[in-house]
């Protein structure tokens, strides 16, 4: 947290934004792995030694359960915002 007191550059007004969001939400293990790098996520823990071999298998096979058992969930939530400043014009 800032602490100290200052001023901003720019007004709010002065700046034209925009925002956008959304989520991906899935309850399939294959789509899920292919829309977020599930497999590479798994692979490159193993490469880094953070996690075993058989710990990225059997989290695998887990995943694999849970899709059959129809209680596999994944969800990613995003957000997008842009910014221009006005042109010295119209200040």
């Amino acid at each position: 947290m800032y602490g100290g007191s200052a001023t901003l550059p720019l007004r709010f007004s002065d700046v034209d934004a925009s925002k956008a969001g959304g989520q991906l939400i899935d309850y399939h293990v294959p789509s899920a792995y292919r829309a977020l790098g599930m497999a590479r996520a798994g692979e490159l823990a193993v490469a880094r030694g953070v996690i075993s071999e058989q710990q990225a298998h059997r989290w695998s096979e887990d995943l694999e359960k849970a899709d059959d058992r129809l209680i596999f969930f994944a969800s990613v939530t995003g957000f997008r915002a842009s910014g221009r400043l006005a042109t010295a014009s119209s200040l």
